[in-house]
C-alpha cells in the first residue's frame, strides 16, 4: 500500500491571521467596555439573566431530561 499526499504545488500556505481586531489589548478594550455596559445596566442584565435561568429550569431541562436519560443508558448498555 502506498501513501497518497497532495503535491506540494497544490498545498495551501498557511495564513497568518493579523490586523486590529485580533490584538490582545483590542480584546481587553472589548472586554473593559461590555463589563461598563453590564454594571451600567445592571438592573435589565440581573433581570435577564433570571428569566433566561427560569426558562431553562422550567423549558429547557424537563424537556431534554428523557432524551439524556435513555442516551445514558443506551450508552452504557452491552451492546453500545
Amino acid at each position: 500500500m502506498t501513501k497518497h499526499s497532495t503535491p506540494t504545488k497544490f498545498r495551501k500556505k498557511p495564513q497568518n491571521i493579523s490586523g486590529p481586531l485580533t490584538s490582545p489589548i483590542t480584546g481587553l478594550a472589548l472586554f473593559a467596555t461590555m463589563a461598563i455596559a453590564l454594571l451600567y445596566w445592571s438592573p435589565q442584565v440581573s433581570r435577564g439573566v433570571a428569566q433566561g435561568l427560569e426558562l431553562c429550569a422550567v423549558t429547557v431541562i424537563p424537556s431534554l431530561f428523557p432524551f439524556l436519560v435513555f442516551s445514558l443508558f443506551l450508552a452504557i448498555s452491552p451492546g453500545a
